[in-house]
């Protein structure tokens, strides 16, 4: 692709990471979420998505690992939770694959917004920034991932209930 700004062009190659989502959602019972995904220069890369249980476990998960030109679905074995520690420091993601074994990878966040989100179907819309009467707080980041001494670069996205 190329990136314009201010009169000035870059050409570049890239990776991106696009949700697929179809149809209707029933999200009554949802308490939350955790979307991570990120890339190494190795060009090994993961992503995971999790509905958390609120006592432990999930509703939903997924998992995949690209490591040298092979897709290798995996198991989420454990996914940071929604946290509203803006310093939380780093964490832990385990993904488990019958090839690859356990594989651990640590996540820090290093620029992190926040939304609060209204009631599900309440027609308002989300506002910056951690609102106390909101039901619902998300978090996104840009953030640094580390897999075998390699640093790679990502996303994180967690939501979770005040």
């Amino acid at each position: 692709g190329t990136l314009s700004f201010e009169g000035e062009s870059w050409d570049f190659d890239g990776y991106g990471l696009r949700g697929h989502v179809r149809g209707v959602r029933t999200l009554g019972g949802m308490h939350g979420h955790t979307w991570l995904g990120g890339i190494f220069p190795s060009g090994t890369a993961f992503g995971i998505q999790t509905f958390p249980r609120p006592g432990g476990g999930f509703f939903f998960s997924e998992a995949y690992i690209y490591k040298d030109g092979v897709m290798y679905p995996s198991r989420v074995i454990h996914a940071p939770k929604m946290s509203f520690d803006p310093d939380q420091g780093d964490y832990v993601i385990e993904l488990a694959n019958d090839q690859l074994g356990l594989v651990r990878i640590t996540g820090r966040d290093k620029r992190l917004f926040w939304w609060s989100m209204p009631a599900w179907g309440s027609g308002q819309m989300p506002r910056w920034g951690i609102d106390p009467e909101a039901t619902t707080v998300m978090r996104q980041a840009v953030t640094e991932y580390e897999l075998d001494g390699e640093i790679g670069y990502g996303m994180n996205e967690r939501s979770g209930e005040r």
